[in-house]
């Protein structure tokens, strides 16, 4: 099974003199999907960089299939690992479709463009299409909307590790992916992590909202001050005594017990005037 994994073990991380992750330790498998939720300052976009390879822990290691990050040679981790930060900047003046072509480009493996370019346009308009863009192929990026320039984006990502490699081997982690997105297409895309879960990848999340992320993940990992205090099915992880200590706002829980539903209760945490 590891075969299949991203596994970090007791990761710690300072940037700038400030310790953000503490000995955080944790796994994404294959065939779930992971939402980690927390206050704001946790170590959540941390430990996501952690995760992707982009920063490197003080102590800890990161193993993707089995092997340290550091065996992977980049195009090798590209065509496995596919990450979707939280803002994606673009200064060049392409359309949608080109955008999301990019996504392709490590599985050239230095041949010309033009031998994979039909099958990288399929890709490419597919993944446009499943995240309800397909009409919107040859538009100008710059001139789409915050919330449809990041569906581009992610639609890149998903080109990026649209077919497995040989291995099977295929990590999706998600930074913030609802963030700009009205309601319907913040279904959509945990609809969508959640479908490539199924598929085998092994999908992280980073999510603010904890009705979404009990709704579409199979696990929940709460992170506190650097550190992990909560890990485990939703049904199990989400309490009102942990949540309320953890936001400042006394909450309820509602619905299914696998799946409950927190109601804050705000004007409880208001002074009275």
């Amino acid at each position: 099974m590891e075969r299949r994994m991203l596994k970090a073990e007791k990761l710690d991380v300072t940037r700038r003199g400030r310790r953000i992750l503490r000995e955080v330790s944790v796994e994404v498998r294959g065939g779930s999907l992971l939402a980690v939720i927390g206050p704001n300052g946790g170590g959540k976009s941390t430990l996501l960089r952690t995760l992707s390879g982009e920063l490197q822990p003080q102590s800890g290691q990161v193993r993707l299939a089995g092997r340290p990050l550091s065996q992977w040679t980049g195009p090798q981790l590209a065509r496995r690992r596919a990450v979707l930060s939280q803002q994606c900047t673009l200064a060049f003046p392409l359309s949608a479709l080109e955008v999301v072509l990019l996504g392709c480009t490590p599985h050239h493996d230095g041949e010309p463009a033009a031998l994979s370019r039909l099958s990288d346009r399929i890709i490419a308009g597919a993944a446009l299409e499943l995240v309800g863009l397909g009409g919107r192929l040859h538009d100008s990026y710059a001139t789409l909307s915050g919330g449809q320039q990041q569906l581009v984006h992610l639609a890149r990502v998903l080109s990026q590790i649209w077919e497995p490699p040989p291995d099977g081997m295929r990590c999706l982690l998600l930074d913030e992916p609802t963030a700009s997105l009205d309601l319907r297409y913040q279904h959509l895309v945990l609809s969508l992590a959640r479908r490539l879960a199924r598929e085998g990848a092994a999908v992280l999340a980073v999510l603010h909202d904890v009705n979404l992320a009990a709704q579409y993940a199979d696990e929940l990992l709460i992170l506190q001050a650097g550190a992990a205090v909560a890990h485990g099915p939703p049904g199990q992880v989400l309490r009102p005594a942990l949540l309320s200590s953890l936001f400042g706002v006394p909450v309820s829980l509602v619905g299914s017990a696998e799946r409950p539903v927190v109601v804050p209760h705000p004007a409880a945490a208001l002074p009275e005037l």
